[in-house]
Protein backbone atom coordinates (compact mmCIF):
# COMPACT_ATOMS: atom_id res chain seq x y z
CA UNK A 1 0.00 0.00 0.00
CA UNK A 2 1.43 3.32 -0.93
CA UNK A 3 2.41 6.22 2.07
CA UNK A 4 -0.45 8.23 0.62
CA UNK A 5 -2.95 5.82 0.68
CA UNK A 6 -1.87 5.10 4.64
CA UNK A 7 -1.93 8.47 5.60
CA UNK A 8 -5.22 9.46 3.64
CA UNK A 9 -7.51 11.48 5.88
CA UNK A 10 -11.76 10.66 5.85
CA UNK A 11 -14.50 12.75 7.01
CA UNK A 12 -17.95 11.00 6.89
CA UNK A 13 -21.46 12.65 5.94
CA UNK A 14 -22.77 12.41 8.91
CA UNK A 15 -21.10 12.87 12.50
CA UNK A 16 -22.16 13.94 15.88
CA UNK A 17 -21.84 17.65 16.70
CA UNK A 18 -18.59 19.34 18.17
CA UNK A 19 -16.17 16.87 16.38
CA UNK A 20 -13.85 18.11 13.47
CA UNK A 21 -11.42 16.67 13.39
CA UNK A 22 -10.18 14.50 10.19
CA UNK A 23 -10.40 11.07 10.47
CA UNK A 24 -7.61 8.69 9.97
CA UNK A 25 -6.72 5.11 8.39
CA UNK A 26 -4.67 2.64 10.25
CA UNK A 27 -3.55 -1.13 9.29
CA UNK A 28 -5.90 -3.95 11.30
CA UNK A 29 -2.49 -4.82 12.94
CA UNK A 30 -1.57 -1.35 14.07
CA UNK A 31 -4.95 -1.56 16.29
CA UNK A 32 -5.08 -5.73 16.93
CA UNK A 33 -3.20 -9.01 17.70
CA UNK A 34 -3.91 -12.18 16.11
CA UNK A 35 -5.14 -14.33 19.24
CA UNK A 36 -2.77 -17.57 19.59
CA UNK A 37 -4.01 -19.14 22.63
CA UNK A 38 -4.81 -22.78 22.47
CA UNK A 39 -7.32 -24.96 24.94
CA UNK A 40 -5.22 -26.89 26.05
CA UNK A 41 -6.20 -28.88 29.04
CA UNK A 42 -9.75 -27.89 28.10
CA UNK A 43 -9.88 -24.88 29.83
CA UNK A 44 -13.15 -23.97 27.76
CA UNK A 45 -15.75 -26.62 27.25
CA UNK A 46 -18.31 -24.62 25.21
CA UNK A 47 -17.47 -24.38 21.49
CA UNK A 48 -18.30 -21.10 19.80
CA UNK A 49 -19.29 -20.48 16.18
CA UNK A 50 -19.91 -17.07 13.93
CA UNK A 51 -22.36 -16.40 12.33
CA UNK A 52 -23.60 -14.02 9.55
CA UNK A 53 -27.11 -13.42 11.11
CA UNK A 54 -26.91 -14.08 14.60
CA UNK A 55 -22.77 -12.92 15.46
CA UNK A 56 -21.08 -15.63 18.01
CA UNK A 57 -23.27 -17.92 19.26
CA UNK A 58 -22.86 -20.91 21.35
CA UNK A 59 -22.27 -24.23 18.78
CA UNK A 60 -25.11 -25.77 20.32
CA UNK A 61 -27.85 -22.86 20.54
CA UNK A 62 -27.04 -22.18 16.36
CA UNK A 63 -26.98 -25.94 15.91
CA UNK A 64 -28.88 -27.51 18.30
CA UNK A 65 -26.50 -29.74 19.41
CA UNK A 66 -22.78 -30.20 19.44
CA UNK A 67 -20.87 -30.07 16.15
CA UNK A 68 -16.86 -30.11 17.74
CA UNK A 69 -15.67 -32.90 19.85
CA UNK A 70 -15.16 -32.24 22.83
CA UNK A 71 -12.16 -34.56 23.11
CA UNK A 72 -10.91 -32.88 19.92
CA UNK A 73 -11.35 -28.78 21.02
CA UNK A 74 -7.70 -28.35 22.48
CA UNK A 75 -6.55 -27.32 19.17
CA UNK A 76 -8.89 -24.94 19.56
CA UNK A 77 -8.35 -20.93 19.81
CA UNK A 78 -9.99 -19.54 23.34
CA UNK A 79 -12.14 -16.45 22.40
CA UNK A 80 -12.90 -14.26 25.41
CA UNK A 81 -15.29 -11.73 25.92
CA UNK A 82 -14.77 -8.57 23.43
CA UNK A 83 -12.83 -10.55 21.04
CA UNK A 84 -13.55 -10.62 17.27
CA UNK A 85 -13.66 -13.65 14.82
CA UNK A 86 -13.64 -13.39 11.11
CA UNK A 87 -15.22 -16.56 9.56
CA UNK A 88 -14.15 -16.80 5.65
CA UNK A 89 -17.33 -18.84 4.97
CA UNK A 90 -19.15 -16.60 2.75
CA UNK A 91 -22.66 -16.14 1.99
CA UNK A 92 -25.77 -13.71 1.04
CA UNK A 93 -25.49 -12.07 4.22
CA UNK A 94 -21.72 -11.74 4.23
CA UNK A 95 -20.02 -12.02 0.74
CA UNK A 96 -16.33 -11.85 2.40
CA UNK A 97 -17.34 -13.75 5.50
CA UNK A 98 -18.18 -11.90 9.18
CA UNK A 99 -16.02 -10.34 11.65
CA UNK A 100 -18.38 -10.24 14.26
CA UNK A 101 -17.46 -9.45 18.53
CA UNK A 102 -17.97 -11.86 21.17
CA UNK A 103 -20.21 -10.10 23.58
CA UNK A 104 -21.77 -12.98 25.53
CA UNK A 105 -19.88 -12.01 28.71
CA UNK A 106 -18.09 -15.25 28.48
CA UNK A 107 -15.46 -17.32 26.80
CA UNK A 108 -15.27 -20.36 24.59
CA UNK A 109 -13.32 -22.35 21.94
CA UNK A 110 -13.02 -21.46 18.30
CA UNK A 111 -12.37 -23.57 15.51
CA UNK A 112 -8.41 -22.16 13.94
CA UNK A 113 -10.25 -22.31 10.39
CA UNK A 114 -11.12 -18.54 11.57
CA UNK A 115 -9.11 -15.87 12.71
CA UNK A 116 -9.46 -14.74 16.14
CA UNK A 117 -8.01 -11.06 17.03
CA UNK A 118 -8.06 -8.71 20.12
CA UNK A 119 -8.06 -4.74 19.78
CA UNK A 120 -6.35 -1.90 21.35
CA UNK A 121 -6.31 1.76 20.89
CA UNK A 122 -9.77 1.42 19.42
CA UNK A 123 -13.11 1.60 20.78
CA UNK A 124 -14.46 -2.03 20.28
CA UNK A 125 -18.22 -0.95 19.94
CA UNK A 126 -16.45 1.21 17.13
CA UNK A 127 -14.99 -1.15 15.56
CA UNK A 128 -17.69 -3.83 15.80
CA UNK A 129 -20.23 -1.85 13.55
CA UNK A 130 -17.29 -0.94 11.07
CA UNK A 131 -17.10 -4.57 10.06
CA UNK A 132 -21.02 -4.55 9.25
CA UNK A 133 -20.88 -1.70 6.57
CA UNK A 134 -19.27 -2.97 3.05
CA UNK A 135 -16.07 -0.77 3.39
CA UNK A 136 -13.71 -3.50 3.67
CA UNK A 137 -15.13 -5.47 1.23
CA UNK A 138 -12.82 -4.00 -1.50
CA UNK A 139 -9.83 -4.56 0.57
CA UNK A 140 -10.74 -8.52 0.61
CA UNK A 141 -11.70 -8.49 -3.02
CA UNK A 142 -8.46 -7.50 -4.34
CA UNK A 143 -6.02 -9.35 -1.82
CA UNK A 144 -8.09 -12.49 -1.40
CA UNK A 145 -10.00 -15.18 -3.37
CA UNK A 146 -13.04 -17.90 -3.01
CA UNK A 147 -10.16 -20.67 -2.74
CA UNK A 148 -10.78 -24.68 -3.55
CA UNK A 149 -14.44 -24.40 -1.78
CA UNK A 150 -16.95 -22.20 -3.46
CA UNK A 151 -18.21 -21.69 0.54
CA UNK A 152 -15.43 -20.32 2.06
CA UNK A 153 -13.40 -17.20 1.29
CA UNK A 154 -9.63 -17.83 1.46
CA UNK A 155 -6.83 -14.61 2.54
CA UNK A 156 -3.72 -15.36 3.98
CA UNK A 157 -3.46 -13.85 7.76
CA UNK A 158 -0.41 -11.72 6.68
CA UNK A 159 -2.40 -9.77 4.01
CA UNK A 160 -5.87 -10.30 6.49
CA UNK A 161 -3.97 -8.14 9.22
CA UNK A 162 -3.25 -5.32 6.95
CA UNK A 163 -6.44 -4.41 6.13
CA UNK A 164 -7.09 -0.59 6.07
CA UNK A 165 -9.72 0.51 8.67
CA UNK A 166 -10.77 3.94 8.49
CA UNK A 167 -11.60 5.57 11.87
CA UNK A 168 -12.17 9.02 14.29
CA UNK A 169 -9.02 9.75 15.87
CA UNK A 170 -10.93 11.35 18.75
CA UNK A 171 -11.90 8.20 20.45
CA UNK A 172 -14.91 9.63 22.18
CA UNK A 173 -16.48 10.20 18.82
CA UNK A 174 -15.63 6.35 18.33
CA UNK A 175 -17.58 5.70 21.43
CA UNK A 176 -20.45 7.97 20.57
CA UNK A 177 -20.76 5.97 16.89
CA UNK A 178 -20.70 2.74 18.39
CA UNK A 179 -23.40 3.39 21.24
CA UNK A 180 -25.30 4.79 18.74
CA UNK A 181 -26.15 2.11 16.74
CA UNK A 182 -25.73 -0.43 19.72
CA UNK A 183 -29.39 1.68 21.17
CA UNK A 184 -30.52 1.37 17.66
CA UNK A 185 -29.98 -2.46 17.98
CA UNK A 186 -31.21 -2.87 21.30
CA UNK A 187 -34.36 -0.52 20.35
CA UNK A 188 -34.91 -2.78 16.96
CA UNK A 189 -34.75 -6.38 19.67
CA UNK A 190 -37.26 -4.87 21.99
CA UNK A 191 -39.74 -4.42 18.98
CA UNK A 192 -38.56 -8.17 17.73
CA UNK A 193 -39.32 -9.54 21.12
CA UNK A 194 -42.70 -7.12 21.21
CA UNK A 195 -43.60 -8.50 17.70
CA UNK A 196 -43.14 -12.51 18.79
CA UNK A 197 -45.18 -12.13 22.04
CA UNK A 198 -47.97 -10.98 19.99
CA UNK A 199 -47.48 -13.58 17.53
CA UNK A 200 -47.37 -16.37 20.32
CA UNK A 201 -50.68 -14.51 21.42
CA UNK A 202 -52.59 -14.94 18.23
CA UNK A 203 -51.45 -18.28 17.77
CA UNK A 204 -52.78 -19.00 21.48
CA UNK A 205 -55.93 -17.11 20.69
CA UNK A 206 -56.74 -18.61 17.39
CA UNK A 207 -56.70 -21.80 19.44
CA UNK A 208 -58.63 -21.35 22.36
CA UNK A 209 -61.50 -18.69 20.55
CA UNK A 210 -62.96 -20.96 18.13
CA UNK A 211 -65.19 -24.29 18.81
CA UNK A 212 -63.28 -27.26 17.11
CA UNK A 213 -63.58 -30.91 17.16
CA UNK A 214 -66.34 -32.52 18.75
CA UNK A 215 -66.96 -29.24 20.64
CA UNK A 216 -70.06 -27.03 20.06
CA UNK A 217 -68.20 -23.90 22.04
CA UNK A 218 -64.84 -22.85 22.55
CA UNK A 219 -62.25 -22.40 25.57
CA UNK A 220 -62.17 -18.69 25.65
CA UNK A 221 -65.15 -16.58 24.90
CA UNK A 222 -66.07 -12.75 25.49
CA UNK A 223 -68.40 -12.25 27.61
CA UNK A 224 -72.31 -11.48 27.57
CA UNK A 225 -72.30 -14.45 24.54
CA UNK A 226 -73.74 -18.04 25.61
CA UNK A 227 -75.29 -20.59 23.34
CA UNK A 228 -73.77 -23.35 21.22
CA UNK A 229 -72.13 -22.81 17.96
CA UNK A 230 -73.64 -23.86 14.90
CA UNK A 231 -71.20 -26.19 12.23
CA UNK A 232 -71.61 -24.89 8.47
CA UNK A 233 -70.33 -25.85 5.47
CA UNK A 234 -68.42 -22.99 3.91
CA UNK A 235 -70.81 -23.23 0.53
CA UNK A 236 -73.89 -22.54 2.87
CA UNK A 237 -72.15 -19.12 3.82
CA UNK A 238 -70.93 -17.96 1.19
CA UNK A 239 -72.20 -16.63 -2.19
CA UNK A 240 -69.68 -17.66 -4.33
CA UNK A 241 -65.87 -18.02 -4.50
CA UNK A 242 -64.33 -17.14 -8.05
CA UNK A 243 -60.58 -17.30 -9.43
CA UNK A 244 -59.52 -14.65 -11.68
CA UNK A 245 -57.59 -15.48 -15.14
CA UNK A 246 -54.16 -15.23 -16.07
CA UNK A 247 -54.10 -12.61 -19.32
CA UNK A 248 -52.11 -13.59 -22.73
CA UNK A 249 -48.26 -12.64 -21.73
CA UNK A 250 -48.78 -9.78 -24.44
CA UNK A 251 -51.55 -8.26 -21.72
CA UNK A 252 -49.06 -8.37 -19.32
CA UNK A 253 -46.80 -5.13 -18.83
CA UNK A 254 -44.73 -5.77 -15.74
CA UNK A 255 -43.61 -1.59 -16.08
CA UNK A 256 -45.88 -0.12 -18.12
CA UNK A 257 -49.22 -1.60 -17.39
CA UNK A 258 -51.78 0.52 -15.75
CA UNK A 259 -53.90 -1.81 -13.76
CA UNK A 260 -52.03 -3.87 -10.55
CA UNK A 261 -52.58 -7.39 -11.24
CA UNK A 262 -52.29 -9.07 -7.79
CA UNK A 263 -50.87 -12.99 -7.13
CA UNK A 264 -50.18 -14.99 -4.10
CA UNK A 265 -47.02 -13.21 -3.71
CA UNK A 266 -49.07 -10.12 -2.74
CA UNK A 267 -50.86 -11.62 -0.05
CA UNK A 268 -48.61 -11.19 2.55
CA UNK A 269 -50.09 -12.10 6.49
CA UNK A 270 -53.70 -10.62 6.23
CA UNK A 271 -51.90 -7.65 4.23
CA UNK A 272 -52.30 -6.58 0.82
CA UNK A 273 -49.05 -5.46 -0.98
CA UNK A 274 -48.75 -3.59 -4.05
CA UNK A 275 -44.65 -3.91 -3.48
CA UNK A 276 -43.39 -5.36 -6.53
CA UNK A 277 -46.96 -6.48 -8.19
CA UNK A 278 -47.26 -7.18 -11.86
CA UNK A 279 -49.11 -4.71 -13.60
CA UNK A 280 -51.44 -5.27 -16.50
CA UNK A 281 -53.22 -3.33 -19.61
CA UNK A 282 -56.77 -2.17 -19.45
CA UNK A 283 -57.89 -4.97 -22.13
CA UNK A 284 -56.54 -7.81 -19.76
CA UNK A 285 -58.24 -6.24 -17.05
CA UNK A 286 -61.49 -6.20 -18.75
CA UNK A 287 -61.24 -9.91 -19.14
CA UNK A 288 -60.22 -10.70 -15.79
CA UNK A 289 -62.87 -8.50 -13.97
CA UNK A 290 -65.23 -10.59 -15.98
CA UNK A 291 -64.22 -13.70 -13.99
CA UNK A 292 -64.03 -12.64 -10.72
CA UNK A 293 -65.54 -9.15 -10.20
CA UNK A 294 -64.30 -7.74 -6.68
CA UNK A 295 -65.84 -5.65 -4.49
CA UNK A 296 -66.00 -4.48 -0.59
CA UNK A 297 -65.96 -6.80 1.89
CA UNK A 298 -64.32 -9.97 -0.51
CA UNK A 299 -62.33 -12.29 1.39
CA UNK A 300 -58.99 -13.01 -0.74
CA UNK A 301 -57.42 -16.68 -0.84
CA UNK A 302 -54.50 -17.65 -1.68
CA UNK A 303 -54.77 -20.86 -2.99
CA UNK A 304 -51.44 -21.87 -4.11
CA UNK A 305 -47.72 -22.28 -1.68
CA UNK A 306 -48.57 -20.12 1.30
CA UNK A 307 -52.59 -21.57 1.57
CA UNK A 308 -54.45 -19.82 3.57
CA UNK A 309 -53.28 -16.16 3.56
CA UNK A 310 -55.93 -14.00 3.09
CA UNK A 311 -57.48 -10.35 2.56
CA UNK A 312 -60.57 -8.43 3.42
CA UNK A 313 -61.06 -5.66 0.24
CA UNK A 314 -61.61 -2.76 2.02
CA UNK A 315 -61.69 -0.58 -0.76
CA UNK A 316 -63.31 -0.27 -4.04
CA UNK A 317 -61.08 -2.18 -6.51
CA UNK A 318 -61.13 0.09 -9.02
CA UNK A 319 -57.33 -0.41 -10.90
CA UNK A 320 -56.59 -4.03 -9.81
CA UNK A 321 -57.77 -7.35 -9.78
CA UNK A 322 -56.25 -11.20 -9.14
CA UNK A 323 -55.11 -13.89 -11.23
CA UNK A 324 -55.91 -17.58 -10.88
CA UNK A 325 -53.85 -18.10 -7.62
CA UNK A 326 -56.36 -16.55 -5.71
CA UNK A 327 -59.96 -17.50 -4.61
CA UNK A 328 -62.46 -14.44 -3.88
CA UNK A 329 -65.03 -15.15 -1.10
CA UNK A 330 -67.90 -13.20 -0.82
CA UNK A 331 -69.55 -14.12 2.25
CA UNK A 332 -73.41 -14.06 2.31
CA UNK A 333 -74.53 -10.81 4.44
CA UNK A 334 -76.27 -12.07 7.54
CA UNK A 335 -74.60 -15.19 7.55
CA UNK A 336 -70.63 -15.05 8.29
CA UNK A 337 -69.30 -11.49 9.09
CA UNK A 338 -65.86 -10.83 6.77
CA UNK A 339 -63.12 -10.99 9.50
CA UNK A 340 -64.26 -13.42 11.27
CA UNK A 341 -64.09 -15.61 8.45
CA UNK A 342 -60.55 -14.35 7.69
CA UNK A 343 -59.87 -15.59 11.54
CA UNK A 344 -61.42 -19.04 11.38
CA UNK A 345 -59.63 -19.62 7.67
CA UNK A 346 -56.58 -19.61 9.81
CA UNK A 347 -57.62 -21.68 12.82
CA UNK A 348 -54.75 -24.69 13.32
CA UNK A 349 -57.78 -27.19 12.08
CA UNK A 350 -59.17 -25.54 9.02
CA UNK A 351 -55.03 -25.20 8.27
CA UNK A 352 -54.55 -28.76 8.80
CA UNK A 353 -57.05 -29.89 6.83
CA UNK A 354 -56.28 -28.07 3.92
CA UNK A 355 -52.77 -28.40 4.09
CA UNK A 356 -53.73 -32.48 4.19
CA UNK A 357 -56.02 -32.46 1.07
CA UNK A 358 -53.32 -30.25 -1.49
CA UNK A 359 -52.46 -31.43 -4.21
CA UNK A 360 -49.70 -31.12 -7.10
CA UNK A 361 -46.04 -32.01 -6.03
CA UNK A 362 -44.15 -28.76 -6.73
CA UNK A 363 -46.76 -26.20 -6.12
CA UNK A 364 -49.45 -27.60 -3.48
CA UNK A 365 -52.92 -26.32 -4.01
CA UNK A 366 -56.08 -26.91 -3.55
CA UNK A 367 -59.48 -26.52 -5.32
CA UNK A 368 -62.77 -24.52 -5.02
CA UNK A 369 -64.38 -27.57 -4.17
CA UNK A 370 -62.44 -28.34 -1.29
CA UNK A 371 -62.81 -24.84 0.52
CA UNK A 372 -66.65 -25.20 -0.31
CA UNK A 373 -66.51 -28.48 1.43
CA UNK A 374 -65.09 -26.99 4.86
CA UNK A 375 -66.79 -27.23 7.46
CA UNK A 376 -66.77 -24.11 10.00
CA UNK A 377 -67.98 -23.80 13.75
CA UNK A 378 -70.36 -20.63 13.87
CA UNK A 379 -71.66 -18.41 16.48
CA UNK A 380 -74.32 -15.61 16.45
CA UNK A 381 -73.60 -12.82 14.20
CA UNK A 382 -72.86 -9.91 16.85
CA UNK A 383 -70.35 -12.59 18.69
CA UNK A 384 -68.94 -13.35 14.80
CA UNK A 385 -68.00 -9.24 14.46
CA UNK A 386 -66.76 -9.00 17.92
CA UNK A 387 -64.01 -12.15 17.39
CA UNK A 388 -63.09 -10.43 13.65
CA UNK A 389 -62.39 -6.89 15.10
CA UNK A 390 -60.46 -8.83 17.68
CA UNK A 391 -58.25 -10.64 15.36
CA UNK A 392 -58.50 -7.18 13.35
CA UNK A 393 -56.86 -5.22 15.90
CA UNK A 394 -53.95 -7.85 16.72
CA UNK A 395 -53.13 -7.70 12.37
CA UNK A 396 -53.20 -4.24 12.88
CA UNK A 397 -51.01 -4.34 15.86
CA UNK A 398 -48.59 -6.73 13.85
CA UNK A 399 -48.25 -4.83 10.75
CA UNK A 400 -47.44 -1.71 13.11
CA UNK A 401 -44.26 -3.37 14.64
CA UNK A 402 -43.33 -5.12 11.60
CA UNK A 403 -42.66 -1.48 9.84
CA UNK A 404 -41.58 -0.12 12.88
CA UNK A 405 -38.95 -2.80 12.48
CA UNK A 406 -38.72 -2.19 9.02
CA UNK A 407 -38.18 1.21 9.42
CA UNK A 408 -35.02 1.00 12.02
CA UNK A 409 -33.36 -1.52 9.83
CA UNK A 410 -33.43 0.63 6.48
CA UNK A 411 -32.67 3.39 9.04
CA UNK A 412 -29.66 1.44 10.43
CA UNK A 413 -28.54 0.71 7.06
CA UNK A 414 -28.87 4.41 6.24
CA UNK A 415 -26.50 5.74 9.38
CA UNK A 416 -23.98 2.63 8.21
CA UNK A 417 -23.76 4.26 5.08
CA UNK A 418 -23.63 8.03 5.84
CA UNK A 419 -21.40 7.83 9.32
CA UNK A 420 -18.33 5.91 8.21
CA UNK A 421 -15.81 7.48 5.52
Amino acid sequence: MKNEDKNKSFVPAIRFKGFTEDWEQRELDKISKKVTKKNKNLICNEVFTNSAEFGIISQNDYFDKAIANSENIDNYYIVENNDFVYNPRISTLAPFGPIRRNKLNKSGAMSPLYYVFKTFEVDAGYLEYYFKTNLWYSFMFLNGNTGARADRFAIRDEVFKKMPISMPQNITEQVNIGGFFSTLDNIVTLHQRKLEILRKLKKYYLQTMFATGGDTMPCLRFSGYSGEWVGKKLNNCVKHIHTGLNPRDNFKLNNGGSFFYVTIKNIIHGRLSFENCDRIDGKALQLVQKRSDLQVNDVLFSSIGRIGDCYVITEPPKNWNINESVFSIRPLDNVIAPYYLVAVLKTKKIIDTLTNSTTGSTFKSIKKAQLLDLEISTPTLPEQAQIGDFFQHLDTLLERYERVINLLQKMKQFYLQKMFP
